[in-house]
């Protein structure tokens, strides 16, 4: 599966993991939290050379091919500026998130919508037409 994909399926399967997982109160679980948005980061920022080269990074994916519709998703300039700004800040929130809501039982369901939230975001910036937004 390409990368952009991939990146949007993790969020939400982490988000779904993150929400099942019942051991919330260990410290260990706040850096389990951070990483899938951290690799995400990692992986836009090792895309940087490239798209600096003017390279642009295009995945479609067939919706309804009778109609000729596609699913269709960009890396660029832009999309990599704010895939950045939506994964490098997720991070810090998935983060901090654990210490914040610590004694809560809805930490699980806060970080569930918290991924959600990060994959339609990035969903919404590496659109590349109407239909993909």
């Amino acid at each position: 599966m390409p990368a952009l994909a991939l990146s949007l399926f993790a969020l939400i399967l982490s988000g779904f993991a993150l929400w099942l997982l019942k051991p919330h109160r260990s410290a260990l679980f706040a850096w389990l939290a951070a990483l899938p948005p951290a690799i995400i980061t990692a992986w836009q920022l090792l895309q940087m050379p490239a798209i600096a080269q003017g390279i642009t990074l295009v995945e479609q994916f067939a919706w309804a091919p009778s109609l000729g519709l596609d699913i269709a998703l960009r890396l660029d300039g832009l999309s990599l500026l704010f895939g950045l700004v939506v994964t490098g800040i997720g991070t810090f929130i998935a983060f901090y998130t654990h210490y914040y809501f610590e004694h809560d039982a809805r930490q699980g369901y806060f970080y569930l919508l918290l991924f959600f939230f990060m994959a339609s975001m990035l969903g919404l910036v590496w659109s590349n037409d109407l239909i993909s937004l």
